[in-house]
Formats: C-alpha cells, structure tokens, sequence
C-alpha cells in the first residue's frame, strides 16, 4: 500500500502529533517527516511499515484519508 506525504500529514494531524513525535514513531528524524509530507522524499519501507503498523492502517482506512483530504488545509 502506498502512504502519501499528503496521507502522513492528514494522519499527523488528526492523530494530534508533532512531526518529531511521528518521526520518533517512524524512527526517523523531524526533518525527514517534514520532506515526506512535502513529497520531497520517498517513505522509507522500513519507516512506512512502523506507521502501517502504529496506526493500524488498511485499505479502508487509506481511502477515508482520501476523504479527509479536502477538508485539511496542506500548505
């Protein structure tokens, strides 16, 4: 499945956490949360698999991400 930089955000967001507090999740740095939500750099499998796992995420619950897209501001 693939996870977004958009996707990540809305997650972050919604789940009320600091980009240095996912990163801690995804065992990477605040820096590297900051580049994946921006697209500027691709999810590690490593890291992409910690938040599959942290936010017990499926295919279901990617698409209601899909939903929640509009409604949150991405600068």
């Amino acid at each position: 499945m693939i996870l977004s930089g958009k996707h990540l955000r809305v997650l972050r967001l919604v789940n009320g956490l600091e980009q240095k507090e996912l990163g801690a999740i995804a065992g990477v740095s605040q820096q590297q949360i900051c580049f994946y939500e921006k697209g500027q750099r691709k999810i590690s499998e490593a890291a992409l698999q910690l938040l599959w796992d942290y936010f017990e995420m499926d295919e279901d619950k990617l698409m209601d991400l899909d939903a929640l897209l509009p409604q949150i501001t991405l600068k």
